[in-house]
């Protein structure tokens, strides 16, 4: 017995169709040149090439395509990536110092384009051959195109393995952005400190590793952005049978890259040669966050759907901050066997600390309310006043001001 009137499983599943093929190239290179003793320059390049095509047949008979005799849809995606990059490097050691230098390009490239046809009424039984359907029911297709180029460098120093210092710098471009704010410096510096290396730790034996670090770092962020996000755009439809285009994003030419920022402090040891510890505090904070922002929308819809107007802009700062503890213990070990216990406690803050002057008063975000001084999560809901001791209903405060 069919579970739905004018329904069989295994009848349909006989009639229908549905394949996917997929064809990768996945291909890497690279080449050292070494000279003048401490110089190397490296070429690296890869590329990764993926087609792929979806088919489905709903047949006439029996299920989805019998009110449509028959039907048939192709999705036929094409993907290419690829980076290009290449470093020279200088690596020196004299004494006990070690330097080394670091000089670097990269670039990357994104390429993707999807088609989709949908057609129905078919004239022969059983053929999902697109021609064999005789109505055209939809069509669509596009493509994306991504590139970023950076430009780096890197030196390191250290002595006698007990003084670390690392700095670095890089200059990103993204094509997401306007030309005029496509660009964004970033850089770090990291230090540490193997305390235990030291003459005065000898006679302390049951410190077998003891190392302070510090670090303060600024890293780019685009993601957030879509590939276009500084362009107005408009998508083609199609109205009273005529052709048609809708304005589905608003322009930005001052968008630029979310920066991210980054501090921390550590502790890390290991004691009696069994028992290992470290200890963290970070803050780490974005800044010109990458956010879409509702509009009146006298600014200009961006949806045929839905009442809003919506713009991507760079917005407030946000924090997170706290510490970090991990620690683990060697309880058992021999030649043959060891047994480790560990545990890891995190705490954490998260608070908005500055919004634009336009959003000084907040922003809603679906259910979460961003306001200065308070977090990135606070629900945005109504305000539970008590219960209504004659019927049992819940009372929440009335908003008069609407």
């Amino acid at each position: 017995r069919n579970q739905h009137a004018d329904r069989h499983v295994i009848w349909e599943n006989l009639l229908n169709k549905s394949r996917t093929y997929r064809n990768t190239l996945q291909s890497s290179a690279y080449m050292d040149f070494k000279f003048l003793n401490d110089f190397t320059f490296t070429v690296k390049g890869e590329m990764n090439v993926r087609n792929q095509e979806y088919r489905s047949y709903d047949n006439a008979i029996i299920g989805n395509g019998k009110g449509n005799n028959g039907r048939s849809s192709r999705s036929i995606y094409r993907y290419k990536n690829g980076t290009f990059e290449q470093e020279l490097t200088w690596s020196h050691k004299f004494g006990g110092h070690i330097v080394s230098l670091l000089l670097g390009h990269e670039k990357y490239s994104y390429f993707y384009d999807y088609t989709y046809i949908y057609k129905t009424n078919q004239t022969f039984e059983g053929k999902d051959n697109l021609s064999n359907f005789n109505n055209l029911t939809s069509g669509d297709g596009y493509s994306d195109r991504y590139r970023t180029e950076s430009y780096l460098g890197r030196v390191r120093y250290d002595y006698k393995e007990k003084y670390n210092l690392e700095a670095s710098f890089r200059r990103d471009g993204s094509s997401r952005f306007h030309k005029d704010s496509r660009w964004g410096n970033f850089g770090s510096i990291g230090a540490n400190w193997v305390i235990s290396k030291e003459e005065f730790m000898k006679p302390i034996e049951w410190v077998d590793n003891l190392k302070i670090r510090a670090d303060y770092g600024l890293v780019g962020n685009d993601a957030g952005a879509g590939y276009y996000s500084y362009l107005a755009l408009y998508a083609a439809d199609q109205n009273h049978n005529s052709g048609a285009y809708y304005l589905t994003q608003l322009a930005n030419s001052e968008l630029k890259w979310e920066t991210g920022q980054s501090f921390g402090f550590g502790v890390d040891a290991r004691l009696f040669n069994r028992w290992n510890i470290s200890v963290e505090y970070f803050d780490k904070r974005n800044k010109d966050l990458l956010f879409d922002v509702y509009l009146p929308i006298s600014s200009g819809a961006t949806s045929s759907s839905s009442a809003e107007s919506v713009v991507t802009q760079n917005l407030g700062t946000i924090s997170n901050r706290g510490f970090e503890i991990s620690t683990d213990v060697d309880v058992y070990k021999n030649k043959d066997l060891k047994i480790n216990i560990g545990a890891n406690l995190t705490y954490l803050k998260n608070k908005i600390v500055t919004l634009p002057e336009q959003n000084k008063d907040g922003i809603v975000d679906g259910t979460k309310y961003i306001v200065e001084g308070k977090s990135r999560y606070e629900f945005f809901v109504y305000t539970f006043e008590g219960v209504d001791s004659k019927n049992g209903y819940s009372l929440y405060k009335f908003n008069d001001g609407d």
